[in-house]
C-alpha cells in the first residue's frame, strides 16, 4: 500500500487528505518497489493506466471493475498474464520490460490491443514462434526485441 500513497501524493502534488475531485481526476500511476497489492484503485473511476516496476507477485484481482487499457511492468515478477487479462479485458496497450512472462498467449483473448511492447523476456517458444506472429498479422504494432 505504501507504493500506492507514495505514487498518489506525486500524482495529486500533496499529502492526504485528497478531495474526492482530486480523487476522480486521477487517470493513471506509477507503482515502484512493492509486492501483492496495488492499493485501492478502483476508488479512482477514470483510472487507466498502471504501470509497475520491480513488483513481485501482483494481486490483479484488485483490478477488478477498473476500466484500465495501459498496463506497464518494468523488472517485475508477473508470472501469468492470464490474471491480468481475466480482470483487465480492455487492456489495448501493454509493456513488459524484463519481466518473467513466457506465455503470451493470454494476449490473444484481447479484442482491443493494438500495441506491445517486448524486452527481455524469457519468452517459451510457442509464443515466440506462434503468438507474436499471430498478434502481427491481427494488425497489433510491436517494438522491443522479444526475447
Amino acid at each position: 500500500m505504501e507504493a500506492y500513497e507514495q505514487a498518489l501524493e506525486t500524482d495529486v502534488g500533496h499529502p492526504p487528505p485528497y478531495t474526492s475531485k482530486e480523487l476522480d481526476a486521477v487517470l493513471g500511476l506509477i507503482l515502484r518497489k512493492g509486492e501483492g497489492t496495488f492499493g485501492p484503485l478502483s476508488r479512482h473511476p477514470k483510472f487507466l493506466s498502471l504501470s509497475i516496476e520491480n513488483w513481485s507477485r501482483p494481486r490483479f484481482e484488485d483490478l477488478e471493475g477498473v476500466p484500465l487499457m495501459i498496463f506497464d511492468a518494468w523488472d517485475s515478477e508477473l508470472g501469468s498474464l492470464q490474471p491480468l487479462i481475466d480482470h483487465c479485458p480492455r487492456i489495448d496497450s501493454i509493456v513488459l520490460n524484463r519481466c518473467d512472462v513466457t506465455d503470451l498467449s493470454p494476449l490473444l483473448q484481447l479484442d482491443d490491443l493494438f500495441m506491445f511492447t517486448l524486452y527481455s523476456c524469457p519468452l517459451d517458444e510457442p509464443s515466440w514462434r506462434e503468438v507474436v506472429p499471430e498478434l502481427l498479422a491481427k494488425g497489433v504494432e510491436h517494438t522491443g526485441n522479444y526475447r
